[in-house]
């Protein structure tokens, strides 16, 4: 994988989180304060990032704990992606069609391109990165005039546990996926600048997401919305002729779900292979179906706990790899 691609990825999986669960999560704790907060969150990251591009997580997922950790992240990750398409779709685009035939065909779709392997994931980063730069920069440019600068206001720390919260996640969401890239790369392919680039690419681009959402909506009013992401590109008006692009717009998130998913899907694919993956695949699209989107009580569960889960995986990886490398070098 070389440098490009290793910067590609890590811009879709530093954000994919943010999409259905992240910024809602968030603003809920930070309100017009998770400018700032964000921002802590962003430091907060990249410090962590920084700790983790030290460690060999190639060698790590090659020990039994590092499988356990790392196929539990990737698991947790399509469970996400597939959760978020569904309740996407089945609310705004396919009211009336049954949210198992929206999942289905992502779950093909991933399947599919987990048996073309990594090079062919790897050549459609290249595609989607350049649509989701085109279609974000339209999306930028056509709602920014719909900002209005004192919707920022008041900005102030409401509770501090809250605002600790919001710090923490933000760190996380922006961080935890990285991991599955790095698990692919050994030591020496790394190639930390890269990463880095990816990572402050792709939490820039949220920062601009929080700020046109909180300049046009106002942090309270934005909470009224489950997906306030969406939303937003419902403000895309181009040379007030082309409205109504929200649907075409938000291929950005797709973009980000469909590689995420089909990074965590190649990981899955190197322990699960043959007729094991599709096994382990259907039992898993079986658990997100009725356990998840049949049930939006624990819809919530999974939006309020994503980032402790997340918190703890990338943790307990930190301190596994570091003890896996002391005793290698013993």
């Amino acid at each position: 994988m070389n440098s490009k691609r290793q910067g590609i990825l890590s811009i879709f999986l530093s954000r994919v989180l943010y999409f259905g669960v992240g910024i809602s999560y968030i603003l809920a704790y930070g309100n017009n304060f998770t400018i700032i907060n964000f921002l802590i969150g962003f430091i907060l990251g990249f410090i962590l990032l920084l700790l983790m591009l030290k460690r060999d997580w190639n060698n790590f997922f090659k020990s039994l704990l590092g499988r356990i950790i790392i196929l539990s992240m990737a698991f947790f990750l399509v469970n996400n992606c597939l959760v978020a398409v569904a309740v996407l779709g089945s609310n705004f685009y396919l009211i009336n069609t049954p949210p198992i035939l929206i999942i289905v065909p992502l779950f093909i779709l991933i399947l599919y391109g987990v048996k073309k392997g990594l090079a062919a994931t790897l050549r459609l980063s290249d595609i989607l990165i350049f649509i989701s730069i085109i279609t974000g920069i339209i999306a930028i440019l056509s709602i920014q005039k719909n900002i209005d600068f004192n919707n920022y206001l008041p900005m102030e720390i409401l509770d501090k546990t809250d605002t600790l919260k919001c710090i923490i996640s933000s760190a996380f969401y922006s961080v935890s996926p990285i991991i599955l890239e790095l698990s692919f790369l050994k030591s020496d392919e790394v190639n930390k600048k890269s990463i880095i680039i990816g990572y402050l690419i792709g939490s820039f681009t949220i920062f601009l997401m929080i700020l046109c959402i909180i300049g046009i909506f106002g942090g309270n009013f934005a909470l009224l919305f489950r997906y306030p992401e969406y939303i937003l590109l419902k403000k895309v008006n181009l040379f007030n002729q082309f409205e109504h692009l929200e649907t075409f717009l938000s291929i950005i998130w797709f973009n980000d779900l469909l590689i995420t998913s089909l990074i965590a899907g190649l990981l899955i694919n190197k322990v699960f292979n043959g007729k094991w993956l599709y096994i382990v695949s259907i039992l898993h699209l079986c658990f997100v179906y009725f356990f998840f989107i049949n049930n939006y009580q624990h819809i919530l569960l999974l939006y309020h706990y994503t980032f402790h889960i997340l918190g703890m995986l990338t943790i307990l990886g930190c301190i596994g790899s570091i003890i896996n490398c002391k005793f290698l070098k013993r």
